[in-house]
């Protein structure tokens, strides 16, 4: 009697978050510090705030042109709560002063 034979490999259930790479830009001294386009990969579901913190790790020596940075997808300011969406391009500002 034949036995059935299942050859797919074993699917196994995961709670990690898939990861995407994100298109962002940089201004002023924040594109000094780093490049004026970085290709980040984020996990899908990643906060402005999430964003913030994993280019600051990856690029350490540009970490304090990061303290304040404000942050636009399409023409919108969005606050560090925003959770961004494939395929929005995010965009951060600098702070800037002046009189």
């Amino acid at each position: 009697m034949a036995k059935a034979v299942d050859l797919e490999p074993p699917r196994r259930e995961t709670n990690a978050a898939k990861e995407v790479g994100l298109r962002i830009l940089l201004y002023g001294r924040l594109a000094d510090a780093i490049d004026r386009e970085v290709e980040l990969d984020a996990a899908e579901g990643s906060s402005i705030a999430n964003l913030w913190n994993r280019l600051s790790t990856s690029r350490p020596s540009a970490a304090t042109h990061l303290q304040r940075p404000r942050a636009v997808i399409g023409d919108r300011l969005v606050g560090d709560e925003h959770v961004v969406v494939v395929p929005e391009r995010v965009e951060f500002l600098p702070p800037v002063s002046g009189g």
